[in-house]
């Protein structure tokens, strides 16, 4: 290979990949706009709310084991079929001066239906802190959550949480 085409090859390269990623992003936009759960024709929607929410069972607290497993029933109660969701399970820790980094965990519930449910079960893990691992003895507020990011377009996006639920915490973690 000459040294003109060696030069032509190497800047040729980071031209080949950026058009590589407008390609793909232009890809992903054409999928993320047939995809259910945007506006289909008629404008029809989905609508993501959890039905139920529940601890179902408490474990030992042992850091790297689950602490809490809970399990959520969602629901499209849409007009149109729903994408895969992220449903999250996440503390509600209180608004201080410093932020608090979230306590949970999330699982994906598969597309659903317009009147189609789907459970996920979520396990929380305790939190480690400075070596111990305390959760403190006061009850932890949970709240399960549909689609937290909004990334389905939905009817209604104000509907996609639960009302609080408190569950029993423990002074440390072995």
């Amino acid at each position: 290979m000459t040294d003109a085409a060696a030069v032509a090859q190497r800047t040729s390269r980071p031209f080949r990949a950026v058009s590589r990623l407008i390609a793909a992003a232009g890809l992903a936009a054409l999928v993320a706009a047939t995809l259910p759960g945007h506006a289909s024709a008629g404008g029809s929607l989905p609508d993501l709310v959890v039905r139920n929410f529940y601890r179902s069972a408490t474990f030992d607290c042992v850091y790297g084991q689950p602490l809490y497993e809970f399990k959520a029933t969602v629901k499209n109660i849409g007009t149109a079929p729903s994408a895969p969701a992220l449903v999250q399970v996440l503390e509600d820790a209180p608004f201080t001066t410093m932020p608090q980094p979230q306590w949970g965990n999330g699982a994906m519930v598969g597309g659903l239906q317009p009147g189609e449910s789907g459970v996920v079960t979520i396990r929380v893990y305790p939190k480690q802190l400075t070596g111990t691992f305390p959760n403190g003895m006061t009850d932890h507020t949970f709240r399960a959550r549909v689609d937290p990011a909004n990334v389905i377009k939905e009817i209604n996006d104000g509907n996609n949480a639960t009302y609080p639920l408190s569950v029993f915490g423990y002074e440390y973690c072995k």
